[in-house]
């Protein structure tokens, strides 16, 4: 690489200071190892999004609500080439709403998106980050059950 190259170079963002959707683009362009656990750190502490493929009628845009109880979503997912299914989320909702305004979503801790992806034995959670490219990262059930036990912070 030539000096002037350099010059002009952006600095390489290190990835401890990455947000979860530049960790997503990032963990899909390099896939290593450092780059999935950061991406998991990431997602422990995060809120993600469900594209619901009914609305709830009885929530009105925008509110919260709280429930002891179990609520039927169905959501979107992703087929994988061996039959399995794997729950889809998304990083930042209220972006990907927004692109997307006809579209329904619910957004909740990613604790319990994986504890659903477990308990409704899916393959995984694929994470979706709603940039240009549309880049995702995978989190299949072995690592599900290592990101709840504390594995990744």
């Amino acid at each position: 690489m030539r000096w002037i190259d350099r010059l002009f170079q952006r600095p390489k963002q290190n990835v401890s200071e990455m947000g979860l959707a530049e960790l997503i683009a990032k963990v899909a362009d390099e896939p290593t190892i450092k780059n999935r656990n950061a991406f998991y750190r990431a997602v422990v502490h995060s809120k993600l999004g469900l594209r619901l493929n009914e609305p709830m009628s009885d929530i009105p845009p925008g509110q919260s609500f709280i429930t002891g109880q179990e609520i039927p979503l169905k959501v979107s997912t992703a087929m994988l080439p061996n039959g399995m299914k794997m729950l889809m989320a998304v990083c930042d909702t209220v972006r990907i709403w927004q692109i997307n305004p006809n579209d329904h979503y619910i957004e909740m801790d990613a604790k319990v998106i994986l504890q659903m992806a477990l308990k409704d034995d899916y393959a995984g959670v694929m994470v979706r980050n709603g940039d240009s490219k549309d880049s995702w990262g995978g989190i299949p059930v072995a690592d599900i059950l290592d990101i709840l036990n504390g594995k990744y912070g």
